[in-house]
């Protein structure tokens, strides 16, 4: 890569810009190296100039590799984001999986003494599937009240766990487990949605309609949709809403019918608590 200094820092920003992004990661991952070798060097004597003055070239380097590891990622997690809803093979992905592998080799090679090692990237990109989901489902916009908005969101998660599976998880080696990765980032971004939904103030119809979804029309149109459901069903999800928040909304729906009852028991049809 050359010596040291602004240009090579230049040169491999430019390769991020480009998204040449295997190419990017091989010559920070050899820029770090360099700034390692120079750390371990017999220091001279104090000075204005010495490793220890947040001056000195071996700071400047260090920072160097920070702010282009941090260029690196965002590129690397913009291209996450833009698989998915592309809806067809995204050749860059594979350049994300084999920065992730590269990554993974030199934080095994050096797990301790430098600067931001390890650096775990599988743990981080799992995040950016994760913060993916939620961008994807917050862009769902629909009318007509809380069923309309039920239906769009359990659309737009079975609809994207699709595309997943056709064209984003294959480029995954099996280690991975990417398609569990990819659902558990939907289920969870579905779990906010309902969450915030369940907050608001809600009518009786609209307190059934939630729980019966929950309960019921989740597993049954998502986790049981025939495009996706064989490869949930080893998934361990959990429930969508916190078990308080279920239980609130049972206790609302209920008291809410005595109420509109004149203090008769149970609401019409049930809560939709149980699974059928």
């Amino acid at each position: 890569m050359g010596s040291l200094g602004f240009p090579a820092v230049l040169e491999i920003l430019e390769l991020i810009q480009r998204r040449d992004l295997v190419a990017a990661d091989e010559q920070i991952i050899a820029l770090e190296a360099e700034c390692s070798a120079m750390a371990s060097l017999p220091s001279p004597p104090p000075s204005s100039s010495s490793p220890s003055s947040p001056s000195s070239p071996s700071c400047r380097q260090t920072r160097d590799v920070a702010l282009l590891y941090d260029a690196l990622l965002a590129q690397l997690w913009a291209v996450v984001g833009e698989s998915v809803p592309s809806g067809r093979p995204y050749p860059l992905l594979r350049s994300v999986v084999r920065v992730l592998e590269q990554e993974e080799a030199a934080d095994a090679r050096h797990p301790f003494g430098i600067p931001g090692r390890p650096r775990g990237l599988r743990r981080r990109w799992e995040e950016a599937v994760g913060r993916a989901a939620v961008e994807r489902l917050g862009q769902v916009v629909v009318g007509g009240g809380l069923g309309p908005r039920l239906a769009a969101l359990a659309g737009r998660a079975v609809g994207d766990l699709g595309m997943a599976r056709c064209h984003v998880v294959p480029v995954y080696p099996a280690g991975y487990d990417a398609f569990g990765v990819y659902a558990k980032g939907y289920h969870r971004a579905l779990a906010q949605q309902l969450v915030a939904l369940a907050q608001r103030p809600l009518a009786v119809p609209e307190l059934y309609l939630l729980l019966d979804w929950h309960s019921n029309t989740y597993t049954r149109e998502v986790l049981g949709h025939p495009e996706i459901g064989a490869l949930l069903q080893a998934q361990d999800l959990g429930p969508l809403l916190p078990p308080e928040t279920q239980r609130g909304l049972e206790r609302s729906c209920i008291a809410a019918v005595k109420v509109r009852h004149g203090g008769h028991r149970g609401a019409p049809g049930g809560t939709g608590m149980g699974t059928r």
